[in-house]
């Protein structure tokens, strides 16, 4: 289960997590999570920080929580592209 606050009008639980249930928490999969968290997150800009910057911050949690408390296989997980070119 995953819930987040700050990203929405209210704090709510993640959706759609049971397809990741008894799979090893590997780089794919990673991200594969921190996707169907984003796609469910709608924060607004306001003095707290960005739209962009909140979504961004809470993709980045996500994967760091899973990579050093899930017995992470993988080697190195990369930053999280926020799309933009730069």
């Amino acid at each position: 289960r995953i819930s987040a606050g700050g990203v929405a009008p209210v704090p709510f639980a993640v959706q759609n997590l049971a397809q990741f249930k008894g799979k090893a928490f590997d780089k794919d999969i990673i991200r594969k999570v921190v996707d169907v968290v984003a796609e469910q997150v709608a924060p607004i800009d306001d003095i707290r920080g960005s739209a962009k910057y909140k979504k961004l911050l809470l993709k980045e949690v996500v994967a760091v929580h899973f990579k050093k408390n899930r017995n992470y296989s993988g080697t190195s997980l990369a930053p999280i592209s926020t799309g933009a070119s730069s």
